[in-house]
């Protein structure tokens, strides 16, 4: 027997040999993954060394935009033509005057003190450049061809998105009238994109790409669920306007013709901001014309009835009491769909688990061929 092959020599070269049968593997069930996922493309791996050539399916059209299936960029276009147009749209509520003018009616009231105008205002030029910015992260051709670009749009989208939710919650306190109904939903809401968007960053940094993927498209469509919130609403004040015996959701009572409605209280002071004249506001609420209301119109509040068809008033008073419920409704189905996706494209994550398996094993053995050279 030879003696320079002592123990432990036998021991590293079995130990090497197991690794590079793992090479092997890895790279026999990753061909299609170096292609779809940005790998150079070379002839052999020379970590693993792989003297026979790698075969490669055809490039992809480029109007697919790097994407697999044409499924996936319906749904791309789809949802994020949407979210470039809600931004694009919205985009005005920049300015305060017109942010004011966007609001439904009754918000201003809170809005235009000074601090909700702050939360509300770094809200806006939080959210819309995220949410505008966004859809480019989740272009496959983005981060195969520019990884670096989008790891740094990534960040950068993601802190805006992290400070919107916040101030977002803030606000949510006074939105549509403060009902806990809606502020529950408000926080839940703003929670979850939050989170969803810190634990796609923490897994992009330990470099698991499957995790990254699923939390980072949890996050935004949690964060789009405003978009399906304000389309429930407005429906669901038509119906109300339509049933002509809601009030709200707030307060149940029994009518002088045992109808079960509900009560939206409105305080003096927001009716008083709506309609802009306080001849009209007596006549129409005689108690806000009480020594005590008019001494305090913050504490005094009085029923509006949920219409569309009654003015800026109503048509606040009915959205106030379809608010909460159509936020509710928009981010179960938003969760629940989303899910749904995730799902669907198990192969896709997959495929980005296996691709991190195999960076980190290339970068194991970096770091031992380094060792050895040392030790040389």
């Amino acid at each position: 027997m030879d003696p320079a092959l002592t123990l432990p020599h036998l021991a590293t070269r079995t130990t090497m040999s197991k690794r590079s049968e793992d090479n092997l593997d890895i790279v026999d069930n990753s061909q299609d993954i170096d292609q779809e996922y940005g790998e150079s493309r070379v002839k052999a791996d020379s970590l693993a060394n792989v003297p026979d050539e790698l075969e490669y399916s055809p490039p992809r059209p480029w109007w697919m935009l790097g994407f697999e299936k044409r499924f996936n960029l319906g749904l791309f276009i789809f949802f994020g033509g949407a979210m470039v147009g809600y931004s694009l749209a919205k985009s005005p509520s920049m300015s305060f005057k017109q942010s004011l003018r966007q609001l439904f009616p009754g918000e201003g009231f809170w809005f235009e003190q000074n601090f909700w105008k702050i939360n509300l205002m770094i809200h806006v030029f939080a959210s819309l450049p995220a949410s505008f910015f966004s859809v480019f992260c989740f272009l496959p051709v983005t981060w195969k061809r520019w990884p670096k670009l989008h790891g740094i749009l990534g960040y950068t989208v993601s802190v805006l998105l992290v400070l919107s939710c916040v101030c977002g919650g803030i606000i949510g306190r006074r939105g549509q009238g403060g009902d806990l109904n809606t502020q529950s939903a408000f926080y839940m809401l703003a929670s979850g994109a939050a989170g969803s968007v810190i634990l796609g960053c923490a897994a992009a940094r330990r470099g698991e790409f499957d995790a990254h993927r699923e939390w980072m498209i949890r996050a935004w469509f949690y964060n789009g669920a405003l978009v399906t919130t304000k389309i429930t609403a407005l429906l669901s004040a038509q119906v109300i306007t339509a049933i002509n015996t809601y009030y709200s959701a707030s307060r149940s009572a029994i009518d002088s013709d045992f109808k079960l409605t509900s009560i939206q209280l409105w305080m003096c002071s927001e009716i008083g901001y709506v309609l802009k004249s306080a001849n009209a506001l007596t006549q129409a609420f005689p108690q806000c014309a009480t020594s005590r209301a008019l001494s305090n119109p913050n504490n005094v509040y009085v029923a509006v009835h949920a219409s569309w068809k009654e003015g800026e008033l109503g048509q606040g008073s009915a959205i106030r009491a379809s608010y909460g419920m159509a936020l509710w409704i928009a981010m179960i189905m938003h969760e629940v769909g989303i899910e749904i996706y995730l799902r669907m494209t198990l192969s896709e994550s997959k495929k980005l688990r296996e691709l991190s398996e195999r960076r980190a094993n290339k970068s194991e053995q970096t770091e031992l061929q380094i060792l050895r050279k040392l030790t040389r």
